[in-house]
């Protein structure tokens, strides 16, 4: 499953994930997993988490290292 990445724009500026809602029983009909993940992404525009022109990479979670132990560790390169 696709989730997306997005740089934390306060302080410790480190990397956050975001799991789009594929399983959310209130899911519409007929939407893809693409078009469930581009809503959130917009979603999260609309809200401030992810400010207006901050860069967001789209990855699949099988993609993620296995564990946590360096949970909200990660940084943004390039």
């Amino acid at each position: 499953m696709k989730v997306f990445l997005i740089p934390n724009p306060n302080p410790p500026y480190n990397l956050m994930i975001r799991y789009p809602g594929y399983r959310d029983r209130a899911r519409p009909q007929g939407l893809t997993d693409d078009d469930v993940l581009q809503a959130a992404i917009e979603r999260a525009k609309e809200i401030g988490d992810c400010p207006e022109g901050s860069p967001v990479y789209v990855v699949e979670d099988s993609e993620l290292p296995p564990n946590h132990d360096f949970f909200d560790a990660w940084e943004w390169e390039e």
